[in-house]
């Protein structure tokens, strides 16, 4: 369509898999069904921790994660990096 010229983009893929390769989502949320469907969603490795960090505690985030998801989906979030943005590691759960 000459009006819209960029939506025969969008004809090739399903938008679930331009989530999956476009976007990223933090556990921010404070929603254990939340983090869950951003998980199924996006896929793990697109979940990220603590983008947000020092509006929460560390600590009682990280314990929200790891009761919301288990220690090694946990491990896995807090591993993810966004290409291109220089973050450090999180600090361990003390």
């Amino acid at each position: 369509s000459t009006l819209f010229p960029y939506t025969t983009l969008f004809r090739s893929h399903r938008l679930e898999d331009y989530f999956r390769t476009n976007f990223y989502v933090d556990t921010a949320a404070g929603n254990p069904g939340a983090l869950r469907l951003a998980i199924e969603t996006y896929g793990i490795e697109r979940v990220v921790f603590a983008t947000d960090y020092p509006f929460y505690p560390m600590r009682s985030v990280r314990g929200w994660v790891e009761d919301s998801v288990g220690p090694q989906a946990a491990r896995r979030i807090y591993d993810n990096r966004i290409p291109g943005l220089r973050l450090p590691a999180p600090a361990p759960r003390a």
